[in-house]
């Protein structure tokens, strides 16, 4: 199969974007060729040039009513670059270009396939029409498939196939690897990390960790907590001020910003904390810290308390219930040997039901069944 992937911002700052880049190592290894049609610079473009046949750096923009010759245009390039790499499908996981990729279809592109990782609406009547131009949706869950149903896309063209890790990159930190990148971040063999992956922002549950780990100083003075994430400007100014304002606590709080390597600081750490306060169509964070042998603390937002297993009920807070998290964190910091036995326990999991070696093989039987 050629597939053309089209991923406008090729960076590691958000799930859908990780998903898509597992998705073409899976291919990749499988011996299917690929295409990059990106619109700009990203921390994953070295990735994808190891690959990919080739990388195409073009301005596509999302389809706009207001703008139809930008739109025509842009889908036919999309047709054009399709074309010339004889490609046998697209593929995209960014919601905002599905109503494009529909009229590139309609205008002669190869099938179209998407993955539906989050929830994501449009009233437009020509949205929804371009929501049945697709060969198949994939969504990481069973309530995410409600959700693209109740939009309109067609129940039989949707598949829900959980999000996959790759569980030899995302793996236990271990000996003198631990030591040396725990050292390169300030951390000493004492401290007790607890480490948070994802969007810096309110909806995450950012606000809520940082309020639940400055209760622990009396207690667990080796606490430490390291946000890992990137985010908009005044939502991560909104997080740093915050933690400015926590002056006995401030030293033991660290901000790493966006970063290439998550699985160093989830496989260096103590805890991950996965906090978010909004409906979590999958939660790909909560599976790589699980992957990495990682205690992993869930809200009960979404389906996140399923990932981690329905019979893990002391790893679920409630969402926005900072006291529950408090209590939480210092129970596991605690009891270092409960948290190295399920840490196993978790990484267990990960390796059973979220490889990404079954993701992949999902997509894959999927898409070559369409065109067959």
């Amino acid at each position: 199969m050629r597939l053309l992937i089209l991923e406008p911002r090729p960076r590691f700052t958000g799930g859908s974007e990780r998903v898509t880049l597992s998705l073409a190592e899976y291919l990749r290894s499988k011996g299917h060729v690929l295409r990059l049609v990106c619109c700009e610079e990203g921390d994953m473009l070295p990735r994808y040039r190891e690959l990919c046949e080739d990388v195409v750096k073009k301005r596509i923009q999302s389809l706009a009513i207001r703008h139809p010759l930008r739109a025509l245009s842009d889908a036919l390039t999309l047709r054009r670059l399709a074309r010339e790499f004889q490609a046998d499908a697209i593929f995209t996981a960014q919601l905002s270009h599905l109503s494009l990729l529909g009229l590139a279809r309609r205008l002669g592109a190869p099938p179209l396939y998407a993955h539906l990782g989050w929830h994501f609406s449009q009233r437009s009547p020509l949205y929804r029409r371009s929501l049945c131009e697709f060969a198949c949706g994939f969504t990481p869950s069973e309530p995410t498939a409600a959700f693209w149903r109740a939009e309109g896309w067609p129940a039989e063209r949707l598949r829900v196939v959980p999000n996959g890790v790759n569980t030899g990159q995302f793996v236990p930190l271990e000996g003198r690897a631990r030591s040396e990148f725990r050292k390169s971040q300030g951390w000493s063999e004492s401290d007790q990390v607890i480490v948070f992956v994802g969007r810096l922002s309110a909806s995450k549950g950012v606000f809520t960790l940082l309020k639940a780990f400055t209760t622990l100083h009396d207690e667990l003075p080796a606490a430490r907590l390291v946000f890992v994430g990137g985010g908009e400007p005044a939502e991560v100014e909104s997080l740093r001020s915050a933690v400015k304002a926590q002056t006995s606590r401030a030293s033991r709080i660290q901000i790493a910003g966006t970063v290439s390597a998550p699985e160093l600081f989830l496989g260096a750490a103590e805890l991950a904390v996965v906090p978010s306060e909004a409906s979590e169509a999958f939660g790909l964070t909560a599976i790589e810290a699980m992957s990495c042998g990682l205690t992993t603390l869930v809200s009960d937002a979404g389906v996140l308390p399923q990932i981690v297993g329905m019979g893990s009920a002391d790893l679920v807070f409630r969402q926005g219930a900072a006291e529950e998290l408090s209590m939480l964190l210092r129970r596991w910091l605690a009891a270092p040997d409960e948290r190295s036995l399920c840490g196993r326990s978790l990484r267990a999991r990960a390796l059973a039901v979220y490889e990404a070696s079954l993701c992949g093989a999902a997509y894959e039987r999927e898409m070559m069944h369409c065109l067959s």
